[in-house]
């Protein structure tokens, strides 16, 4: 963070904060710490670059935990089952749905 503190031009310092999360695997924790110091806080684009970070990291996971669920030998009859017979329920993850 002190480097990119240091470098003067904006372009630059996007480009730095863009490489190092592409080359480093952040932690939440480590994500939040990065959200809240003063260069990231100061600069829109930065923000923007950690929050597609963070996003993509959650769909990453997401879709890992899909794929798995998918691949049991159960995952195609108990969809059809739920299809056709509307049990158990489909979570809606939607807002203001009930």
């Amino acid at each position: 963070m002190a480097l990119l503190a240091s470098l003067a031009n904006t372009e630059q310092r996007q480009e730095s904060f863009a490489h190092l999360l592409r080359a480093i695997t952040l932690s939440p924790e480590q994500a939040m710490v990065l959200a809240k110091c003063a260069p990231v806080q100061a600069d829109l684009a930065l923000q923007l670059s950690l929050k597609r970070y963070v996003r993509s990291k959650e769909f990453s996971v997401s879709h890992a935990d899909e794929q798995a669920r998918l691949s049991s030998p159960w995952a195609v009859p108990f969809e059809f089952l739920r299809a056709i017979t509307g049990f158990p329920p489909a979570t809606r993850s939607r807002r203001g749905e009930p």
